[in-house]
């Protein structure tokens, strides 16, 4: 790559080698990344030091996987969906990016895919060289990494296309004015390509403290915060124009979004708030309180006390931007984005609000010329097609209520005649064998279940279904609660989620998983799992008509503590396969609760 920087001491051009002739100062250490503060002295942070332990004894992976397992609560700093804050702002050119503050590498790695050349500066030693081994095992080569504090002057005029500012941070001594900060963005605003976005993620200083995500300490320490209005003034009087974005749970984290001056998206956003963080028990309260108050103050609410927003600032008045190619393209005006690790999503709603399509994009380069793919689910053809841009009717409806018998019995019903349509040849005795000797194999290579006899737990799952007598079906995969909207109106079911469909498979599958899904509300609640298993939970009603419905449909007396044994180990096979991920950690707690109880009826 030919890259372009330039020295901060004298500010004249370095050369290829990050040499300058005219002061002779070398800035391309031996570790393979530029570093413009040989001098600077930086208290390590210890969660660093130990994640570099792992990475130097372990290689990259494995010691991140193992420092996770011992601290979970840092999951999320090796999350990628934070790397998609900067989609919607992604135009024609992607020839250079730059993320300021790129801490672990998130926002780097996933620009990578899109931008020719991507340059991750950060000011801490620690940080560069976890991203450096990060990179290099991954054999990504168009990241270049710079450490330094100073973010601008080492570039030239104009030379980005895209800047995401990943928090505020302005190492200086003394309080932190106004003209320091605009200062510091205009700087900014001066290698800005005239066509460019400048991305900045930001905490709210007055936030709404039930709403923030307390995990993101990082945030609250070391940011500049200011109001909403105050981001708001510094970015116009610079001549920047702005649009600014709500984002939960953080920009760090930023699952869901919209446009604060949209009214209504916002409005359906906040109307709808439990059907999107409804099993995440910390939003308990901001559910309650979002459900009741008055709609006329949403967007005073969201300029005021939300914690967390994303502005998106343009040097000049071109704005075709990746989502208003999208939105123009679907005929849409107003939506919601979902962000997940491999995907982004947008709910597309009417003038009135009424959701209308839901899009699905790939995380990739675009050239403004994609057409939107429609899809109509109709066996065997659930999944995507290869397009960038899928485009599907949105389904009305609510999530079922586990302890409701009669949404307990529509989403059964409705499984029972999708596997009728969708049955093909037998569940032969050899599928089986195949099925479990898999499965014996992945578990193999897991080190947490090995003292688990899981083993002896497959091959009684195989002696029992051998007895049985079935017939192959399209399996879902991921048939849980938050994949089916029922409409109470007409007593119909939609599923939606269909990633993991497989034509012909186990059709005990997506029974098995929703089951374990609803006795487990909170994916780390354990203990309500152990008195649904004893039959003292809330679910006993509902449990004992699932045992029921089943035991008719398969026309089997079928032993559930076996079934289900079976159905967390095919589940741990699959979440251990996620990046940087501990959520099967959890699926084994589940199951080494079923080690010592039963599932029962009484």
């Amino acid at each position: 790559m030919n890259i372009t920087l330039y020295c901060p001491e004298c500010n004249k051009k370095l050369e290829k080698n990050c040499s300058c002739l005219n002061c002779s100062k070398d800035y391309l250490n031996n570790l393979g990344f530029v570093d413009f503060d040989q001098k600077l002295k930086i208290k390590p942070e210890q969660i660093h030091l130990e994640i570099l332990s792992n990475i130097k004894s372990k290689g990259y992976s494995k010691g991140i996987s193992s420092f996770i397992k011992k601290n979970s609560e840092f999951e999320y700093k090796f999350k990628k969906n934070e790397g998609n804050i900067g989609f919607r702002a992604i135009q024609k050119t992607n020839k250079r990016c730059l993320v300021i503050n790129s801490d672990l590498g998130n926002i780097p790695e996933n620009l990578s895919q899109i931008f020719d050349e991507v340059f991750s500066l950060d000011r801490n030693l620690e940080k560069i060289l976890i991203q450096k081994y990060r990179f290099d095992e991954k054999n990504i080569k168009n990241i270049i990494l710079i450490k330094s504090e100073d973010h601008s002057l080492l570039f030239a005029d104009n030379y980005f296309d895209l800047i995401i500012i990943d928090g505020i941070k302005i190492f200086e001594k003394g309080e932190i004015s106004e003209i320091k900060v605009s200062g510091y963005f205009k700087e900014i605003q001066r290698i800005l390509d005239i066509d460019g976005c400048m991305c900045v993620g930001v905490k709210n200083k007055r936030s709404l403290k039930i709403l923030e995500d307390e995990r993101k300490n990082e945030i609250n320490d070391d940011n500049y915060t200011q109001t909403f209005s105050g981001y708001d003034s510094i970015f116009k009087k610079l001549g920047f124009v702005v649009e600014p974005y709500w984002v939960l749970p953080s920009f760090q984290k930023p699952h869901y979004s919209g446009s604060i001056n949209d009214d209504i998206s916002l409005k359906w956003f906040l109307d709808n708030f439990d059907k999107f963080l409804f099993n995440d028990t910390k939003f308990a309260i901001p559910r309650f309180f979002l459900k009741k108050i008055n709609s006329k103050i949403h967007k005073f609410l969201a300029k005021s006390v939300f914690p967390y927003y994303v502005f998106y600032c343009y040097k000049g008045t071109n704005l075709k931007n990746l989502e208003k190619f999208i939105l123009k393209t679907s005929n849409f005006e107003k939506f919601i984005q979902i962000i997940r690790s491999e995907k982004i999503l947008y709910i597309l709603l009417e003038k009135n609000g009424t959701p209308n399509k839901i899009l699905h994009c790939k995380n990739t380069k675009y050239d403004f010329s994609e057409k939107i793919a429609h899809i109509e689910r109709k066996f065997p053809k659930f999944k995507n097609p290869n397009e960038k841009i899928c485009m599907e009717n949105w389904n009305v409806g609510e999530f079922p209520n586990r302890m409701d018998k009669n949404d307990i019995k529509l989403v059964t019903n409705w499984l029972i005649n999708f596997q009728k349509e969708t049955k093909s040849e037998e569940f032969s005795n050899e599928d089986l064998k195949i099925e479990v000797e898999n499965l014996k194999i992945q578990l193999e290579k897991i080190e947490e279940v090995k003292d688990l006899p899981y083993e002896k737990w497959l091959n009684d799952y195989q002696n029992h279904i051998s007895k049985l007598n079935f017939k192959k079906t399209g399996v879902h995969g991921d048939l849980q609660p938050r994949n089916i909207l029922l409409n109470h109106d007409n007593s119909t079911v939609q599923v939606i989620d269909w990633d993991m469909f497989i034509v012909k498979g186990n059709p005990l599958i997506d029974f098995l998983w929703f089951t374990t899904s609803i006795m487990h509300w909170a994916i780390d609640d354990n203990q309500e799992f152990s008195l649904n298993l004893n039959g003292n939970g809330m679910l006993k009603t509902s449990l004992k008509m699932i045992k029921q419905i089943m035991n008719d449909h398969f026309e089997s007396n079928l032993d559930f503590t076996i079934l289900l044994r079976f159905i967390i180990l095919r589940w741990i096979t699959i979440k251990v396969n996620e990046e940087f991920s501990t959520t099967y950690l959890t699926y084994i707690k589940l199951l080494k609760t079923l080690q010592i109880q039963n599932f029962q009826d009484n």
